[in-house]
């Protein structure tokens, strides 16, 4: 986003509110040459999984942890999506509705070069 529009929108959204229960500000964020890219939820956990005869026991532990929260979130969830927001620096989201149609966010972060 240009420097520009930002500072426009920032400027017309000064001392306005979403109008709701909580009528809170609004914020003008930026990502520059962010990227937004959706990953299907299999290929998340598919290197977290990934499971080699070299492993030492403790990192077939940690893939056995990742396997479990995987059949756990595609037991008990729906509409599971999966959202990369940037190119270096990653913002990581898991979103995915539960049984009952409640939102499930999960975020991390991450280091892509």
């Amino acid at each position: 986003m240009n420097k520009q529009l930002r500072i426009l929108l920032a400027q017309e959204f000064e001392n306005l509110t979403y109008l709701s229960e909580t009528d809170a500000p609004f914020e003008v964020q930026t990502g520059e040459n962010d990227t937004v890219r959706e990953m299907k939820f299999d290929d998340f956990f598919a290197p977290l999984i990934k499971k080699t005869k070299w492993m030492a026991d403790q990192d077939r532990a940690v893939a056995e942890r990742y396997r479990k929260i995987k059949g756990i979130i595609r037991a008990n969830t729906t509409r599971r999506r999966v959202y990369l927001i940037g190119k270096i620096q990653v913002d990581v989201y898991i979103f995915a509705r539960d049984l009952s149609g409640s939102l499930l966010v999960i975020g991390t972060k991450a280091v892509q070069t």
